[in-house]
């Protein structure tokens, strides 16, 4: 059975399809963004669907909790091995062009 797993494993992430990167107005505890894939290059029903809280647990919350949220950033033919690099590099904001226009705050001392 583990390598009928495996090989299902294997033709899943290597599919490709839409990653997205989608920014909070506000945060949510501690996210601020959410990654996600999509098999579709219709990016527009799955944020439809993330809006009526169809979708991830966090998306869900964060719109359960009123706060808006945007796509900023579209990567098409992209598999999920991209959006789980993104990911596992835990500093989403880089990749976002809404934290990148605003100013750093920088620590005197």
């Amino acid at each position: 059975m583990q390598p009928l797993l495996e090989t299902l494993t294997r033709r899943l992430l290597g599919k490709t399809g839409t990653v997205y990167i989608i920014h909070f107005d506000e945060p949510f505890h501690h996210a601020r963004h959410y990654v996600g894939w999509t098999e579709s290059a219709d990016v527009d029903s799955r944020m439809e669907r993330h809006g009526k809280g169809n979708g991830s647990r966090l998306m869900r919350a964060v719109s359960g909790e009123g706060i808006q949220w945007r796509i900023v950033r579209v990567f098409y033919n992209a598999d999920r091995h991209f959006e789980r690099w993104i990911k596992e590099q835990k500093q989403t904001s880089t990749f976002c062009p809404v934290c990148s226009e605003k100013p750093r705050q920088v620590r005197n001392g």
